[in-house]
């Protein structure tokens, strides 16, 4: 199997600081398609995703990518096996503490309750 390094884009792109004004919704849109594709690799090459912390405050990527409300990114990250939903980074927030958004509020209380569809399942499923 030949490996790339696109994941690393991927990280890179990880704003932790909370400020989610600074980018449009057109934008927001392609970063979620950016983030979406660099997770992607990630995952297809092996990484384990589920335990990547991404900034000093101890969020993890699923905290991350729920705070900028990147809906695709965080529903795929969702699917894979090991995502702690409960996770709390240094301050104690976890991913719906910190939800952008009133989807991820629900995919992560459909996770809670066991009724969550993976993606991974059956392959991506983005729009």
């Amino acid at each position: 199997m030949r490996k790339n390094n696109n994941y690393k884009s991927c990280i890179v792109m990880v704003d932790g600081s909370g400020n989610n004004d600074w980018y449009s919704e057109e934008s927001r849109r392609q970063r979620d398609k950016e983030m979406y594709d660099g997770l992607k690799s990630m995952i297809d090459n092996g990484v384990e995703v589920s335990r990547i912390v991404v900034d000093v405050d101890g969020d993890t990527l699923l905290i991350a990518f729920s705070e900028q409300g990147l809906t695709d990114t965080f529903r795929l990250l969702l699917s894979v096996p090991g995502v702690d939903i409960h996770a709390k980074n240094n301050i104690d927030n976890t991913a719906f503490d910190v939800a952008a958004n009133s989807d991820i509020k629900k995919m992560l209380k459909d996770a809670e309750q066991g009724i969550f569809t993976p993606v991974l399942r059956g392959g991506p499923q983005r729009g």
